[in-house]
């Protein structure tokens, strides 16, 4: 879903932000370490640009570029793309997708 309104962006630009504040002067989210953090990270990050449709995005968040391309870099991060390279995924985001992802909003409401 691409942030296009004006809470929406601010509000996520605001949250980059924080993890910009907290990577200033350190490696990793939590010190000295990587860890599940720095992936959550990744796995949102690396489509930052996407989300806000700003392609200079990481101009603002160097510390977040700095870890992003540094996970990249990571052999296991070369295979996990590849794995899902490997695999067809669907590209239609219809009512079965929706279905699939947000079970909640299908199900009968309760008596």
């Amino acid at each position: 879903m691409l942030c296009r309104t004006y809470h929406c962006d601010f509000e996520a630009r605001r949250h980059w932000q924080i993890v910009e504040d907290r990577l200033a002067g350190r490696p990793y989210m939590l010190g000295e370490h990587y860890s599940i953090v720095d992936m959550a990270v990744w796995g949102w990050g690396s489509r930052l640009a996407y989300m806000l449709g700003d392609d200079r995005i990481m101009e603002i968040y160097p510390s977040v570029d700095r870890l992003l391309r540094e996970i990249d870099a990571r052999p296991a991060t070369e295979r996990a793309q590849a794995l899902a390279a490997s695999h067809p995924f669907k590209a239609v985001f219809d009512e079965e997708a929706m279905r699939a992802l947000f079970p909640q909003i299908f199900a009968p409401d309760p008596d």
